[in-house]
């Protein structure tokens, strides 16, 4: 085997262990209650508050296969680390109402829950002990005008309606009317430690682990692999191969599906001398992918364009597409794209319209695997 060939074997065998490793380490102890009533022990995987609402990925031995568990499998789960727990409720989302899991964040004779979303952030309710009934907190804040008719300011007015349910629940405990009349927005920072006062809970008992942000904002992928190029017009010398890496990253909420990408890949032969100058020696994919739905099978199109690099120039062509993403792993899947290499032409005529002539230049494929952090 060439030197190049064995350090490309070397460094792909050392990103799957690392990726494994990686996988391991984020899960935790925990159960899982399925909608058939049954408690499965085993590991969870330890994610973001808003992931968190939605499901949780489970197995049951610790380097095990993973499986996703969502709203139609569970009543709940449970995180043994500090002890979180998660149960299906309906709540009210957007005018509408639809199932999320909340997770307890306070017990006792108040009880607090909470969800996050990306959209609308942070949500809270409460309940009293023993009743299945949630109570949300009403709050709003809109821009509006305050003084009289010689002086007026603009300012931002927020509403009170959370606070008067705050005191209406809680009129056994004066000593706490200040903090509730303090707090001018309901959320996890201020209303866990009022909920504790409360419930005469230790801080160190109450769970604090659902007072931090979400900080993972999106999700990168690293597509080590090898592709091709039959270029039939411009290319002499058949199929060219090159090797290299593209990197990729997805957003959350509602654009979650959308992957904006970019890779570099380096020709692996310089072919007939006579040709050299004329061979592309790198490709550089951009675009952008619409990933659907799907579980061990994700497919995609794409909408990109590779640059193409010789010693005498650059020039970029439009590379649409589709592919499909195999899982292999929680963070391992198997990534193949197909893409045809269109060349555009613009062009005015004598009215001065504008118009776009495509011509194909050939086809290529990508395959690779896929990391994701």
């Amino acid at each position: 085997m060439r030197p190049k060939f064995r350090h490309a074997f070397a460094v792909i065998a050392f990103l799957i262990l690392s990726s494994s490793l990686f996988a391991q380490s984020e899960f935790v102890p925990g159960y899982i209650y399925t909608i058939q009533k049954d408690t499965l022990a085993g590991w969870i995987k330890y994610q973001d508050n808003v992931t968190l609402a939605q499901g949780c990925d489970f197995r049951q031995t610790p380097t095990g296969q993973s499986d996703h568990f969502g709203l139609n499998e569970l009543t709940g789960f449970q995180l043994d680390k500090e002890n979180r727990h998660f149960n299906k409720r309906k709540v009210e989302y957007l005018r509408s109402k639809r199932e999320v899991f909340l997770e307890k964040v306070v017990s006792g004779a108040l009880e607090l829950y909470y969800w996050q979303d990306y959209n609308i952030g942070e949500v809270l309710y409460m309940s009293v002990k023993g009743d299945s009934m949630l109570i949300p907190f009403p709050y709003n804040q809109y821009e509006g005008y305050v003084g009289n008719d010689y002086v007026r300011r603009r300012e931002i007015i927020t509403s009170t309606n959370h606070r008067d349910t705050l005191l209406k629940y809680m009129p056994d405990r004066p000593d706490l009317f200040q903090d509730i009349t303090q707090i001018k927005k309901p959320k996890l920072a201020n209303m866990i430690p009022l909920f504790a006062k409360y419930n005469n809970v230790e801080p160190i008992a109450v769970n604090h682990v659902a007072v931090e942000t979400v900080k993972k904002t999106f999700s990168m992928y690293i597509t080590p692999g090898i592709t091709n190029a039959d270029f039939e017009v411009i290319s002499s010398t058949g199929i060219d191969y090159y090797g290299g890496a593209t990197l990729s990253f997805d957003f959350p909420g509602a654009y979650d599906q959308l992957v904006v990408f970019a890779g570099l890949y380096k020709r692996l032969y310089n072919g007939n001398p006579v040709f050299r100058d004329y061979n592309y020696q790198y490709k550089i994919p951009i675009g952008l992918e619409y990933r659907f739905s799907g579980r061990l099978l994700r497919p995609f199109v794409i909408l990109g364009s590779d640059g193409l690099i010789n010693r005498n120039s650059i020039r970029f062509i439009l590379a649409p597409g589709a592919g499909l993403n195999l899982k292999i792993l929680n963070n391992l899947s198997l990534s193949f794209r197909y893409n045809y290499d269109l060349d555009m032409n613009m062009s005015t005529d004598q009215v001065k319209l504008v118009n776009f002539k495509f011509k194909k230049l050939g086809k290529s494929e990508t395959l690779g695997l896929q990391f994701k952090f």
